[in-house]
């Protein structure tokens, strides 16, 4: 199984690749752009909010802002990007 980045591989080898549950989401934010547990918090109840995209549209910039300030490029290698 090949990952678009080597960190992703822990949060989602037990799926096969796939994000299926809250906790991965929580995992990769935590691992690729740094989140800590309370904004893991406020993204897993975004998540799960009637208007979730209004509110995961904050969480959105905090992630880029995050990967970025840990080195990660925008694009990464293949056709998907984190944007």
């Amino acid at each position: 199984m090949r990952y678009l980045h080597p960190l992703l591989k822990p949060a989602l080898q037990e799926t096969l690749g796939v994000i299926l549950f809250q906790e991965q989401v929580l995992k990769v934010a935590r691992d690729l752009a740094g989140f800590t547990a309370g904004e893991g918090e406020l993204l897993r109840r975004a998540l799960g909010h009637k208007r979730a995209d209004e509110q995961i549209e904050t969480f959105h910039a905090r992630f880029m802002a995050g990967a970025q300030g840990r080195g990660y490029r925008r694009r990464l290698p293949g056709k998907f990007s984190i944007n």
